[in-house]
Formats: C-alpha cells, sequence, structure tokens
C-alpha cells in the first residue's frame, strides 16, 4: 500500500528523532481555504516566506501559507525566487561587495553573474504554492518536496536516512548558494531549473537568517520522492534499531 503524508511524516520525525514540525511544500490551482499570505501570518516585520516556515514548524497555531500571481503578500525575494516575477537588471549588483549599499554576499558582481546563470531561470509549480504542516496533507500527491528544521544531530541523521537509499557517494546532499527561500522551497521542490534533482539541500547559507533563525539549527529541503524513499526504508535502516 503506498505511503500516506502522514506516513512520511511520522517515519521521518522517527528516525531523525525530530522535535520540530515537517513542512510540505505543495502545487495548486486554488488558495487553500485555510491558508493565508505570508504578511497576514507573521503580522508585522518584513514578510520573509523562509521566516515563516521556520515559525511555521515551532508554532502549532501558526496557519498555511502560499504565494501566487501577482506575488502579493510577501517580500520582493520570494517573487523572484519561486519565478512569479523577474530578476531586476542591476540584481548581481545586489549582492556583490563592490557598492556600500550591496548585501556583501559575493565578492564581486562578476561572482555574482555567473553564480545567477548558473541557477538557471526560476519557473512556478502552479498558480499558487502552499506551504503547511506534512501532517495537514490529504494527498501526498500534491507534495513536490518537504522541509525539515533540526539541531547538528538531527541533520546528521536526516543525512544518513538520505544516503540509506541512495547509491550515489557525494551529490546526494548539498549546501547550495541563494536565498532562504530558494534553499528552503525552490531548489528542492523543482523551481530553479538549474538545481540538481535528487538532491537533499542543507541550508541556510545566507548569513541574513541569523536574525530569526537560531545558531544551532539547520534545515534541509528534501524532494518528495526522496522522502518518500527515506520513509520506506525506515524499518531496514539504523533508525529503527537505536
Amino acid at each position: 500500500m503506498p505511503l500516506t503524508a502522514h506516513d512520511v511524516n511520522d517515519r521521518i520525525i522517527k528516525a531523525a528523532r525530530l522535535d520540530r514540525r515537517i513542512i510540505a511544500v505543495c502545487a495548486q490551482e486554488t488558495v487553500p481555504e485555510d491558508a493565508v499570505t505570508v504578511r497576514e501570518a507573521l503580522r508585522e516585520g518584513n514578510p520573509c516566506v523562509a521566516h515563516a516556515l521556520y515559525s511555521m514548524s515551532t508554532d502549532p497555531s501558526f496557519p498555511a501559507i502560499y504565494v501566487g500571481e501577482g506575488g502579493k503578500g510577501c517580500c520582493g525575494g520570494a517573487q523572484m525566487w519561486f519565478g512569479f516575477k523577474d530578476f531586476p537588471l542591476d540584481v548581481s549588483g545586489m549582492f556583490a561587495s563592490e557598492s556600500p549599499d550591496a548585501m556583501h554576499i559575493k565578492a564581486s558582481t562578476e561572482v555574482s553573474r555567473r553564480t545567477l546563470e548558473d541557477m538557471g531561470r526560476f519557473v512556478p509549480l502552479g498558480r499558487y504554492i502552499v506551504m503547511r504542516p506534512l501532517t495537514t496533507v490529504e494527498d501526498l500527491a500534491q507534495v513536490r518536496s518537504i522541509l525539515c528544521f533540526g539541531t547538528a544531530g538531527q541533520m546528521r541523521d536526516l543525512a544518513a536516512m538520505v544516503h540509506f537509499g541512495s547509491s550515489k557517494a557525494y551529490l546526494s546532499i548539498t549546501a547550495p548558494w541563494g536565498s532562504g527561500c530558494a534553499t528552503f522551497v525552490s531548489y528542492p521542490s523543482g523551481m530553479a531549473v538549474g538545481a540538481p534533482r535528487d538532491t537533499a539541500f542543507i541550508s541556510p547559507t545566507n548569513p541574513e537568517a541569523e536574525d530569526w533563525l537560531p545558531a544551532d539549527t539547520l534545515a534541509m529541503g528534501i524532494p518528495k520522492d526522496m522522502a518518500v524513499r527515506m520513509a520506506e526504508g525506515y524499518e531496514a535502516s539504523f533508525a529503527s534499531r537505536r
């Protein structure tokens, strides 16, 4: 019998001994009745998708959120990283260290430009990208990826489960460059054309996350098929024998 969203959730939580909720990234053509914009969910401050996802993982009352056509209700960065808007022509300079007003997360405009070329285009999953706790998903077919938050030990065990069902020694897991919403959502869900497939993504690697993410916490974005494979391998793995 195929695994349900609840099965995947429960087995991955047991395998890595997670104590925060697993988030599902879904593609939908309509906005669910229980979903709100990121701005509505956070209520104050910058409507950052990545920040909202961490809050969702720790707060049982935090609602499902969505980003969709028009990009309303979230930061301008997410609208671009999710493919709803094009990057501005001067975006390379925004990341580089050559201007006093830059973010200083790339050594030069040229390094920034080449990185953006390497990433390729970003294509939306559908009209709406809905992010919600995996336990609230009724149809696993709607899920494109999952997101887990954890400590070093929990990330170690998640990584071990990724490798359990993979024949690749080096490229099953990567720590890519990009915004929090890109590394949490865009890369593992397949929105980024240049991102490797069947790969888990450890992040964030963007220092701006220090404003809201605890220093002892990292995230892992996992494609749906890989997550199912991890759950299917749970009983045979080291995790069920501890």
